[in-house]
């Protein structure tokens, strides 16, 4: 609206700004089938995905949310890591609900905000590790953060994680933490390699 009310309006803006509108629409539609899906146990779309494509597109998705917690995210992944098979949007949206998390968990803490995210491959699996320099997490909530309906944040819902958990072992992986406050928490993906899965 800001760039239309220019005189003269910049038009080019206003095309830039649509085009974000319609992609999100879009994808927020994607994701809105994928759960009704889940929730009626119809089977995912699989295909053959690149860790590091993944990771840069959960990244760019987060991108205002992280600047707005003045979180600086570095990603480590080398390339010609081999593929997984799985649903784009199920795991990209698992990646996006953890780099969330980790900002959410940030924003309040004092000093350097950073959140660390590294992949490898180890032994058939891809790993993703996600690092962050937040608070951590008390060791009275770490064994249920898993759980549905389980919730430290006062507006939270407690189904971001164990939805993140579900779809991960959908994909035949696993999703873990680690965390020993106050030195932040890691959360670790393990998925199996496309030639480990065929």
């Amino acid at each position: 609206m800001r760039w239309l009310r220019r005189d003269p309006p910049n038009l080019k803006e206003v095309e830039t700004a649509m085009g974000r509108v319609i992609s999100e629409g879009g994808r927020a539609s994607d994701i809105v089938k994928r759960i009704r899906a889940f929730l009626s146990k119809a089977p995912g779309q699989p295909a053959e995905l690149s860790i590091l494509s993944l990771i840069e597109e959960a990244s760019a998705l987060v991108e205002r949310e992280l600047a707005r917690a003045g979180v600086h995210l570095s990603v480590k992944a080398p390339d010609g890591l081999p593929t997984v098979l799985g649903d784009r949007v199920q795991l990209q949206q698992v990646l996006v609900n953890l780099m969330v998390n980790a900002s959410q968990a940030m924003a309040e803490h004092p000093g350097n905000r950073r959140l660390a995210v590294k992949a490898w491959a180890d032994g058939g699996k891809i790993e993703i590790m996600m690092s962050d320099t937040g608070p951590g997490i008390a060791p009275e909530n770490l064994q249920r953060l898993f759980d549905p309906f389980f919730t430290t944040k006062a507006d939270g819902m407690g189904m971001g994680l164990a939805i993140c958990r579900t779809t991960v072992e959908a994909h035949v992986g696993t999703l873990t933490v680690e965390s020993t406050p106050p030195h932040g928490a890691t959360f670790r993906l393990s998925l199996p390699a496309k030639e480990a899965s065929t």
